[in-house]
C-alpha cells in the first residue's frame, strides 16, 4: 500500500463515522417532536389525570341542632368506606349559669328571712326595737280541710324577734282577709322578753259556705300600735276526701338516687341532698323527720326518662342534683312565695342543680298528707304540681302531669 492509500483510508472511515452520528440526531429529534405533537392533541385528557391526582380531600363542616348536641357531617363520595364523624364542641368555661326561680303557691304574708321562719323588720322606738316573728303552726295547718260552720281554735307560735319587751296587755288583731269570726285575741297578761316564744290564740268559725278562706293578723301594743310579721290562716270550708293511691304492681318505695339515660354518652343519674335534716311537728303531738325523693313504681321512673329526654341534652353523662335547702337566703324568694328554687348549669361538669326551699307549712301539710295515706297520698297533697315543678321545670322547661317525686317522715320522739 502507498503512502497515499495510508492517508486516504482512514479520512474515508472519519466521514462514515459523522454520517451515522447526524442521522442519530436527526431521529432522536424527530422522535421528540413526535412525543409532543401527540400531547398536543390530547391536552383535556392530560388536566383530568392531573386534576384526579391533585383533588382535595373531602371538607368536614360542623351543624347544631337546638336541642342536640353538635355534630359533624361530610359531603357524598364515592368512596364505599368513608365512616361517620362525629364530635362535640369544647365546653364553655366553669362559670354557672344560674335561673332563680320563685314559685308562689298562696298568698302568705309572712316575710323571707336568713332563718328558716319569716319574720319582719322590727318597729324602732327610742326605747328599742318592738319585732315579732312567727315560729310555727301550733294548730290548724295551712290549708287545712274544716266542716263549714264548725267552730276552731288556730293557735301560732311567735318570738319576740326585737330588742325590747313586749309590755302587757300586747295582742294578735285582724288586719285584713276572712275575719271568719276571730277579732283579736286575748290580751297577754305579762310581759315578753327579746328572745321568748309564746302561743297565742284566736277562736275562730269555719264560714258555712265551702270554699277557702284566709284572714291575717299581726301583734299590736296596748295603744293600738302594730309591730311583726303578718300572720294568716287559710282553710277550706268542706268535706275531706280520702286520699287515693296510684295503682302499682308492686308496693311504691322513696328512692334518694335513679338512673338516666343520655343515650350514646352513658347512664347519668338524679339524686336529692339536703343542707340539713328536716324536722316536723306533726298534728298529732309527735315530731318527725322529711324526706324527699323519687317514687319506685315503673310508671315513675318512666316519666322521669322522658322528661330528662325532653331536655334534648347529650354530648356529656349529664347529672342533676336536687338540694333541700332548710334557709332560704341565697336566692330571692318573695313573702307569699311557699315554695322556692334556683336551677343552675355546670356545663363543664355536666350537671344540673335545683337549690329548692319549702317553707315550714308545706313540710306540715305534706306530714298530714303522709299520716292520712302513706307515701303515696303525698303526691295528692296541694302543693305537689309546685314541687313537682322545682324538679322537672330546670330538666325542660315542663311538668309531668304524673306523680314522679314523694314524701315519706320518720317519727323520731
Amino acid at each position: 500500500m502507498t503512502e497515499a492509500q495510508k492517508d486516504q483510508t482512514p479520512r474515508s472511515s472519519r466521514a462514515g463515522k459523522v454520517g451515522r452520528t447526524f442521522y442519530m440526531i436527526i431521529g432522536v429529534a424527530g422522535l421528540v417532536i413526535l412525543v409532543q405533537l401527540l400531547a398536543l392533541r390530547c391536552p383535556r385528557d392530560n388536566r383530568v389525570a392531573v386534576d384526579k391526582a391533585i383533588t382535595p380531600r373531602p371538607t368536614r363542616t360542623a351543624t347544631l341542632a337546638p336541642t342536640a348536641a353538635p355534630t359533624a357531617t361530610l359531603p357524598p363520595s364515592t368512596s364505599t368506606n368513608t365512616p361517620s364523624l362525629t364530635w362535640t364542641s369544647p365546653p364553655p368555661t366553669d362559670t354557672p349559669t344560674s335561673r332563680p326561680t320563685t314559685t308562689a303557691t298562696s298568698t302568705s304574708t309572712r316575710a323571707p328571712t336568713e332563718t328558716l321562719f319569716p319574720t319582719e323588720t322590727p318597729t324602732p322606738t327610742p326605747e328599742g326595737t318592738l319585732g315579732a316573728a312567727y315560729v310555727r303552726d301550733v294548730t290548724i295547718r295551712d290549708y287545712a280541710v274544716i266542716t263549714p260552720g264548725k267552730s276552731f281554735d288556730k293557735t301560732w307560735r311567735i318570738a319576740n324577734s326585737g330588742t325590747r319587751t313586749w309590755p302587757s296587755g300586747a295582742r294578735l288583731a285582724f288586719v285584713e282577709g276572712q275575719q271568719m269570726g276571730g277579732a283579736t285575741s286575748e290580751p297577754l297578761g305579762r310581759e315578753v322578753a327579746p328572745g321568748e316564744e309564746v302561743d297565742v290564740t284566736i277562736p275562730m268559725t269555719a264560714p258555712d259556705k265551702p270554699g277557702t278562706y284566709k284572714g291575717t293578723w299581726q301583734m299590736q301594743t296596748p295603744e293600738g300600735e302594730s309591730f311583726g310579721a303578718k300572720l294568716y290562716v287559710a282553710i277550706r270550708a268542706g268535706t275531706l276526701p280520702r286520699p287515693t293511691a296510684v295503682p302499682t304492681a308492686a308496693p311504691v318505695s322513696l328512692l334518694e338516687m335513679v338512673d338516666v339515660d343520655n343515650g350514646e354518652w352513658g347512664i347519668g343519674w338524679m339524686r336529692v341532698k339536703y343542707q340539713d335534716d328536716i324536722y316536723v311537728d306533726g298534728s298529732d303531738g309527735h315530731r318527725y323527720r322529711g324526706e324527699m325523693g323519687f317514687l319506685s313504681s315503673p310508671e315513675a321512673l318512666a316519666t322521669i326518662q322522658e322528661y330528662w329526654g325532653y331536655g334534648g341534652r347529650g354530648s356529656a353523662t349529664w347529672k342533676m342534683t336536687v338540694r333541700v335547702r332548710t334557709q332560704v337566703g341565697w336566692v330571692s324568694c318573695a313573702s307569699d312565695a311557699n315554695i322556692c328554687y334556683e336551677a343552675t348549669v355546670w356545663s363543664s361538669q355536666a350537671l344540673l342543680t335545683s337549690e329548692v326551699f319549702y317553707r315550714p307549712n308545706v313540710w306540715s301539710s305534706l306530714l298530714e298528707s303522709y299520716l292520712a295515706g302513706g307515701l303515696l297520698a303525698t303526691t295528692q297533697n296541694s302543693y305537689y304540681q309546685d314541687i313537682q315543678r322545682t324538679v322537672f321545670e330546670p330538666i325542660c322547661n315542663s311538668v309531668p302531669d304524673k306523680p314522679a317525686v314523694g314524701f315519706k317522715f320518720t317519727r323520731v320522739d
